[in-house]
């Protein structure tokens, strides 16, 4: 093998472990963005949970649900 192949062929290895690298990275940063977004969303859902079932709580003396719970709860938590 020539001077000139190795040397071509060396750059090659180089480039490629370079985008290997810069593939990792960027699936690295993406995972760890949407776990990010996960637990936004959990926490979210959490809060919706919270606020819902303290209203409930605050209204439980008025309140005169006329269909089935489940239904009820599943229309507040749709509302907020």
């Amino acid at each position: 093998m020539s001077e000139e192949n190795k040397e071509n062929l060396n750059e090659n290895v180089q480039e490629t472990e370079q985008n290997e690298t810069v593939e990792e990275t960027v699936e690295e940063t993406a995972d760890v963005e949407n776990e990010e977004t996960a637990n936004e969303t959990s926490e979210d859902a959490e809060n919706v949970v919270q606020d819902v079932f303290l209203l409930l709580w605050e209204k439980r003396e008025v309140l005169d649900i006329q269909i089935s719970l489940v239904s009820y709860l599943f229309s507040l938590v749709k509302k907020r």
